[in-house]
């Protein structure tokens, strides 16, 4: 196998992987709805407020992502984001602790 076709196929299954795991987490939250209801005392309606911050904030923040990925690279933006998204899921199980925490955590996971 030529090189360059296999750096191909490493890239396409590097970025397989990377979508799969970024949005199988961003499907999956709506599974913690009950638990978080029951757990933290929170209501349905402010875990969902929170969830859906966090896709408009994503689909919102996608276009200037992309423009920091094309000037700087694609390797510290995946890392700055994914230390966002990092914090946001701290968050969200802190959630109890702070008043707004769920909220800030739904815009930082975005």
């Amino acid at each position: 196998m030529p090189a360059n076709r296999r750096a191909m196929l490493l890239l396409i299954v590097l970025s397989g992987t990377i979508i799969s795991l970024c949005m199988g987490l961003r499907q999956s939250l709506g599974l913690f709805m009950r638990p978080m209801a029951v757990d933290f005392g929170i209501s349905a309606a402010t875990f969902g407020f929170a969830i859906a911050l966090q896709n408009i904030v994503w689909g919102l923040s996608q276009p200037f992502v992309g423009a920091a990925a094309d000037r700087y690279g694609p390797r510290p933006v995946l890392i700055a984001t994914a230390l966002f998204y990092a914090g946001g899921l701290l968050l969200m199980m802190l959630a109890a602790s702070f008043p707004g925490a769920l909220q800030l955590a739904g815009l930082l996971a975005a």
